[in-house]
């Protein structure tokens, strides 16, 4: 009798904490379950790339670190999808960005990596960018695109409170002032991109590398380089700021960081590092606007050796 007692009981008991069991196992997947937002009408989302559709005009938003985010716009090739990156002209070294460390949706349009804050109007396509790794949230600039559908486009930027503006390759702007500052200027290229031009009674190089970088109070900083190999025109003149130019696309990278220096950092890491050149491009080399013939050159490479000049090489204008 007592055996098949304790035999109930032990079935009875087992019963119960079967159910106990399976109470906080469904109590447990329920904490864990995570619902997706569910994206807007106007997105479509793989991985780390976002695209924003308006009519015929697109925005596809490409995440590659926590301090840089690529972007392209256009009205033409509408099928572009974001199974593959943003295409890169040969002036990008870098495609193997790894991608933020977390990447958060903050709602329709808005995203958050660790350091850099993107929100997207759907309707205009404008973007404001702010710089959430500082205190407090400093906002970059919204940028918009303009007269996408024209063979002459671009975007407008705004200045925020950025007051100071470096960069944009080779330009002398005033004889005498080594003020490099573009913010109230214009920046124009040459009829068909970089050339030589009148300077100061003399020829200068205008020579366009398209990155700027924008300073404010303190460390306050950001990058904007706009990877586009056709002559551009920079604007920082009136509020908002401009850029223009050819071509289908207009695909531009936002990058952030705590100082200039960083963000130059971040740029060499994107376009790559120029080779240094072998010891002897270091030393004296002689140029002269035009030797008459090899017999000149010779003539003066061998009196210079004789004086005991180090001479390394000889320039041909």
């Amino acid at each position: 009798m007592k055996s098949k007692f304790n035999a109930r009981f032990a079935i009875f008991l087992a019963a119960i904490l079967l159910v106990i069991s399976t109470l906080v196992s469904c109590s447990t997947a329920r904490e864990t379950v995570e619902v997706p937002t569910a994206p807007s009408p106007t997105e479509e989302i793989l991985e780390t790339r976002v695209k924003f559709q308006s009519g015929e005009q697109y925005l596809i938003v490409e995440f590659l670190d926590d301090d840089l985010v690529h972007f392209e716009l256009s009205s033409f090739g509408t099928s572009s999808d974001t199974s593959n990156p943003i295409y890169t002209t040969p002036m990008v070294l870098k495609k193997n960005y790894a991608g933020p460390t977390s990447l958060e949706r903050l709602g329709a349009g808005a995203f958050e990596t660790p350091d850099l804050r993107i929100e997207v109007d759907e309707g205009s396509l404008c973007v404001t960018a702010t710089d959430i790794a500082r205190e407090p949230d400093l906002v970059l600039s919204q940028f918009c695109p303009w007269h996408l559908e024209e063979e002459f486009k671009g975007m407008t930027f705004t200045p925020e409170n950025f007051t100071n503006a470096y960069g944009l390759g080779q330009k002398f702007l005033t004889a005498g002032s080594p003020d490099g500052d573009w913010v109230g200027q214009a920046r124009y290229p040459g009829e068909f991109g970089n050339v030589m031009e009148d300077f100061n009674n003399g020829k200068a190089g205008n020579t366009q590398f398209p990155i700027l970088y924008f300073a404010g109070d303190g460390t306050d900083s950001y990058a904007l380089f706009v990877d586009n190999q056709y002559m551009q025109f920079w604007s920082l003149q009136y509020d908002p700021w401009k850029v223009v130019m050819y071509g289908e696309k207009i695909r531009f990278y936002v990058m952030t960081g705590p100082d200039l220096q960083d963000l130059r950092s971040d740029y060499m890491e994107l376009v790559g590092h120029p080779l240094v050149p072998p010891k002897k491009m270091f030393g004296m080399w002689v140029s002269e606007y035009g030797f008459d013939n090899w017999g000149e050159l010779e003539d003066k490479l061998r009196t210079l050796r004789a004086n005991r000049f180090p001479i390394d090489g000889f320039v041909l204008d």
